[in-house]
């Protein structure tokens, strides 16, 4: 699972830095060394060095890493589509319900939180 939310984080940004992946999957420096090896092992993202910074090291997706991101979601998407729909109208009805509700509720306190982070 971790492998691919690497993938998906490093697919959807284009990039990014060994740090800023380690902050979004919340694992520790190495952990993501080990996770980025096997993504270059089976060739889903290369490390680029950083030419203004010989620290940083981007995680770019490969072609293969986008081809398999779009056929991963659009499985996903699929298999959500197909649950969701066996449910009783009043079913999906009451789903979409309390989603909007809990988007709303998650949208409030994220404003709330980035308030309180930039005052």
């Amino acid at each position: 699972m971790a492998q691919f939310k690497a993938l998906l984080i490093v697919a959807d940004r284009g990039g990014v830095t060994g740090r800023e992946l380690s902050k979004s999957l919340g694992i520790g420096p190495s952990a993501v060394t080990s996770l980025v090896d096997r993504l270059v092992e089976r060739k889903l993202v290369r490390r680029e060095d950083d030419p203004a910074d010989r620290r940083v090291a981007w995680i770019r997706p490969t072609a293969k890493a986008l081809g398999l991101r779009d056929r991963l979601l659009e499985t996903h998407r699929s298999v959500w589509t197909e649950i969701v729909e066996s449910l009783p109208s009043a079913d999906r009805q009451h789903l979409h319900e309390t989603c909007t509700r809990l988007a709303q509720t998650a949208q409030g306190v994220l404003a709330r939180s980035r308030e309180r982070t930039t005052a």
